[in-house]
């Protein structure tokens, strides 16, 4: 007759083989999700600093005297932040020919650019350009909109 304990441990001896063989002949499958890099910031939105209140009368490239407030806090400004390149886009109105106000706004950002860099302003920080009877502000029709037109932006790049 056959012992209970032998056929116990023959059992057992049975079971453990089943185990281990079916642990070893089935390894693990470990699946890597790729994680894309976040994406990068949006580019900072550029801010215009719109030189309202220097203006220009007809015909003129000269920067009024009630103007140089405004051109000192943009002075202040730009010393803060003195890596930035600035473009001092001069225009005028609709009257007269396109060459003419071409140079006329050119000469007028000149002005502005002068009177920044007499403040402390860096050159390098400075391209004028001058666009002429371009980029209206306000209407020609009326004699307030055309000294409305008639302007300095400072732009960052």
């Amino acid at each position: 007759m056959h012992n209970w304990k032998n056929w116990v441990g023959a059992f057992a001896a049975v079971v453990l083989l089943t185990v281990s063989s079916c642990a070893s002949s089935t390894p693990e499958k470990t699946t890597q999700v790729a994680v894309a890099p976040a994406p990068p910031p949006p580019p900072p939105v550029k801010e215009k600093l719109v030189l309202r209140g220097v203006h220009f009368d007809f015909n003129e490239t000269t920067i009024r005297p009630g103007d140089t407030a405004v051109l000192d806090e943009s002075i202040t400004i730009l010393k803060a932040n003195k890596y930035v390149a600035i473009n001092v886009n001069g225009y005028c109105d609709a009257i007269g020919d396109e060459e003419y106000n071409r140079r006329l706004s050119l000469y007028r950002g000149n002005a502005v650019a002068n009177y920044l860099l007499n403040g402390g302003i860096l050159a390098s920080q400075l391209k004028v350009y001058g666009y002429g009877k371009h980029d209206f502000v306000a209407t020609n029709a009326t004699a307030e909109g055309r000294a409305q037109n008639r302007r300095v932006e400072l732009v960052p790049e």
